[in-house]
């Protein structure tokens, strides 16, 4: 491993409480390994393929350990000394798409691996990030943890397998497994050149600061989308309160509140207006909507009853992530 600048953190009796972050330079767990080893609580290792990879400012502190997800000898040495696992590394619906047979092998196959070398190490938590795409495509009505899952998309099927093996081992007490459906994050990355800038909300930041002008397809289609903060105070949650999950092992996590594409891009310009005193004119380029607004419902009962606390709205983290556009790609 290699070892950042930080005094280790103890927990219980003095023991070291270890957190392993696979995808931990990705976009979400560089946010969630940033709240973490600026907690100073635990010490946060992040999981990459690379040998020796550049750690961000954001990230001093962290240390970081190669793994790939199907050699099980380096899986078993990252899991060495670890108490919980937050696992984040899978390929995205794009990449998944255009290899299924890659993508099982790594979605699904590779959290089994992981999984095997973790029970075998004795890591006592392992947090999987799953999607709400599990439930089908698009998402639409009334959905809770209860709804039959149908996966359609390579990206949600390998997802949903995965989901099986974590249930499995939780099940066979191997380790304290929970599994979290995620809607749709949003919230500024740690790096630039982090691979996120696919995802809707990114790209319509990105165009409204660069070009002035947001230009959207499937206008009303409706998505659930969750500020990155709420998913940070959750993991913290979680890490601080793993017995409270001992009962519920599968949780949908999103903020309830289902808005359009169309909706969210009029957000988008009216934070531009009051930051930047300008709004991006929003082109739609849908040819015909055949069944008019596909509504979504995204319940959330079991996160909301939490009771987490968080504080931060949707429109401060698209302020924060349209700051970041406006600085990092410096077009304003």
């Amino acid at each position: 491993m290699n070892y950042g600048i930080q005094e280790p953190p103890h927990g219980k009796h003095g023991k070291i409480n270890v957190i392993l972050i696979t995808g931990g330079f990705g976009y979400l767990g560089g946010r969630l390994a940033k709240r973490l080893v600026n907690f100073g609580k635990e010490k946060v290792v992040l999981g990459t393929r690379e040998i020796s990879p550049k750690i961000p400012i954001e990230l001093i502190g962290c240390e970081t350990v190669q793994m790939e997800l199907d050699d099980r000898k380096q899986l078993i040495s990252a899991c060495n000394d670890v108490e919980t696992i937050i696992h984040l590394a899978a390929m995205n619906a794009p990449d998944c798409k255009a290899n299924p047979e890659k993508a099982f092998l790594v979605n699904s196959i590779g959290t089994r691996n992981l999984l095997e070398a973790a029970s075998s190490s004795s890591v006592k938590n392992f947090i999987y990030f799953s999607t709400a795409h599990i439930y089908g495509s698009p998402l639409q009505g009334l959905i809770n943890e209860s709804t039959v899952p149908n996966p359609i998309h390579p990206y949600a099927v390998t997802h949903k397998r995965a989901e099986e093996h974590v249930l499995e081992f939780d099940s066979k007490n191997f380790i304290n497994g929970v599994v979290l459906r995620l809607s749709n994050g949003i919230g500024a990355p740690l790096d630039i050149n982090v691979n996120c800038w696919m995802l809707a909300a990114n790209i319509f930041c990105r165009q409204a600061v660069i070009e002035r002008k947001i230009s959207i397809t499937g206008s009303s289609t409706e998505r659930d989308f969750i500020p990155i903060t709420f998913i940070e105070d959750l993991i913290e949650f979680i890490i601080k309160n793993p017995s409270s999950f001992s009962d519920q092992k599968i949780m949908n996590v999103g903020s309830g509140v289902s808005m359009s594409i169309y909706e969210l891009s009029n957000l988008i310009a009216e934070r531009c207006w009051a930051l930047f005193n300008f709004s991006p004119k929003i082109t739609i380029n849908d040819i015909h909507e055949e069944n008019g607004v596909s509504q979504l419902e995204y319940v959330c009962d079991i996160y909301e009853k939490l009771d987490i606390g968080t504080t931060t709205t949707l429109s401060e983290e698209i302020d924060n992530l349209l700051l970041f556009c406006d600085k990092k790609f410096n077009y304003s």
